[in-house]
């Protein structure tokens, strides 16, 4: 186990905030280096804080990514009652056990997606955490395979539904697939449920590049919304199709070099930038095996900011500059996001050193 697990333990137990930055960058320190053994040491001390009617909401997240089909076992054991979720255990847990691939829990997860009487958090919780377990639909127990396909197919075409439901569409085997889901988005769904739509598009591969593409850049979409969270599956989904960021500036500066709808550039330079800040903040893995943006800071940064000749700024600060449609609120969006960029390439530039460095002397 990690020293510094032990230490945010400790650190927690004497009164300190789980959402203190220190601690809250301890955190992710120790989801990037520690093991399973860290994962216990969290789930024995938000077991003990739960005793005394505490919730440490950050001891999840690495018993989720750090844990094993053991500790999720053991989860499962305790967090439900008469096969109800217990009052004070939170919906998280859902996809926590599902994550940890408990497959018995298979059962509960699909009452969890399905229920009417569910809340929006136990529904999303229960829809992630089936992503993670077998779902072909010939080989579910026939009550889970009609149940969950009579499902999508009843809120199909609907504007409000359970929005990670059509997450599933492809593990279910659904005949509309990702061109359906797409018309779904474009036609009828509101944008309080595109998520689900987005994320279920994502799951039908790399094959969907074009489509994904096509829905970020469309305004109707509102792919890039913070309030509704969808920004944060958009990233997700443009990563696990492989979407790089570099093509996504590239077609901005084309669009920024056109004639373009004054509405449709706006929402083009914000959604570009929402990604970007996404790309330096999000850290988190909601599923297990999806695929990650792995574009280098280094290269964003260039193609954004830099010239390509001392006597033309033709970078895309330049060109958001020149642009008849877009005010001085995009040029100060894209320049916070230059100091902070700048701040990451600096990072991004010392790891690469100090790994370097490590494999050197470990040749040696």
């Amino acid at each position: 186990m990690l020293e510094l697990t032990q230490h945010w333990i400790q650190r927690i137990t004497v009164g300190e905030s789980e959402y203190d930055i220190e601690l809250a960058s301890m955190m992710s320190a120790i989801i990037d280096y520690g093991d399973d053994h860290d994962a216990r040491a969290m789930y024995h001390f938000w077991s003990a804080q739960r005793q005394q009617h505490v919730q440490v909401h950050a001891c999840l997240e690495p018993m989720m990514r750090l844990g094993d089909t053991e500790l999720g076992r053991e989860l499962y054991r305790h967090i439900f009652r008469d096969g109800i979720l217990k009052d004070d255990m939170p919906a998280e847990l859902l996809h926590v056990i599902g994550y940890l691939g408990v497959d018995e829990a298979l059962d509960r997860l699909v009452h969890y997606a399905l229920a009417p009487q569910a809340d929006w958090q136990q529904q999303q919780a229960a829809c992630l955490g089936l992503l993670h377990l077998p779902l072909p639909h010939l080989d579910l127990p026939k009550p889970y395979a009609i149940r969950m396909i009579a499902a999508l197919e009843h809120i199909w075409g609907q504007s409000l539904f359970h929005e990670f439901l059509p997450a599933l569409s492809c593990k279910l085997g659904m005949s509309g697939g990702a061109e359906g889901l797409e018309q779904w988005g474009e036609q009828t769904a509101s944008t309080d449920c595109n998520a689900g739509l987005i994320l279920g598009i994502a799951m039908y591969g790399s094959s969907q590049q074009d489509r994904l593409r096509r829905i970020f850049w469309n305004p109707i979409w509102e792919a890039d919304n913070t309030g509704t969270g969808t920004c944060v599956w958009t990233y997700l989904a443009l990563g696990h199709v492989g979407i790089s960021l570099t093509v996504l500036i590239d077609d901005l500066k084309q669009a920024l070099s056109q004639e373009q709808n004054e509405i449709i550039i706006r929402h083009q330079a914000s959604a570009l930038c929402r990604m970007l800040n996404l790309k330096l903040d999000y850290r988190h893995q909601p599923i297990r095996w999806l695929n990650r943006n792995t574009d280098s800071l280094t290269e964003l940064y260039r193609l954004l900011y830099g010239w390509s000749s001392a006597h033309k700024d033709d970078s895309v600060s330049g060109l958001l500059a020149a642009h008849p449609a877009l005010g001085s609120f995009y040029m100060d969006e894209y320049e916070t996001l230059r100091q902070r960029m700048e701040l990451a390439v600096q990072y991004e530039v010392n790891a690469d050193l100090l790994a370097s460095g490590l494999r050197k002397k470990h040749r040696k």
